[in-house]
Order: structure tokens, then sequence, then C-alpha cells
């Protein structure tokens, strides 16, 4: 399957999208989350909802202080952010 355009997680050097896209809210919607933030792909949104390896990582994401996407890796705490692309949905 190709990476999907849109989805979040192609930050991840080495990312492959598995699934269709979703919606991603952050903070989850089950913590308060109302808005939907970005589009991840099936596969990365379980693991980061979850805390699930995927492709040998343990992701989470946040939002930071200007408003973007920040994927982390939970074990080295390498974090990826595109200043470039606005993956937040209005």
């Amino acid at each position: 399957m190709s990476n999907h355009p849109r989805c979040a997680a192609n930050l991840v050097p080495g990312h492959q999208c598995w699934g269709p896209l979703t919606g991603q809210h952050i903070p989850k919607r089950s913590q308060g989350g109302k808005r939907e933030r970005t589009k991840l792909c099936a596969g990365s949104h379980d693991a980061i909802d979850n805390g699930l390896r995927f492709q040998g990582r343990r992701l989470q994401n946040h939002i930071d202080q200007h408003d973007r996407l920040v994927i982390r890796d939970r074990k080295t705490g390498e974090e990826w952010t595109d200043v470039d692309r606005q993956y937040t949905l209005s």
C-alpha cells in the first residue's frame, strides 16, 4: 500500500501507511477532545491512541504551543514536526 498524502505519520522516517485515513482528536475524545486535529492511517492511529508498537516504534502525539502537530518516539524521545505543512483541520 502506498502512503496517504494527508497522513500525519508520514513525518516519521520510514513510515508506511496501513489501512484507511481516520480522524485524530487531540486530546482523545474520551479525554475531552472535541475537534478533529489531524488525519492518520488506521495503523498509526491505533498505535498512538493505545500505546502500541507500530513499525518498531511506540509513538505519541501532541499539539505544540504554535498549534502544530508533534509526533514523538516514546523510547528515544525523537520528535518530528513539519512547519511547512498544516496538519490541523480548522
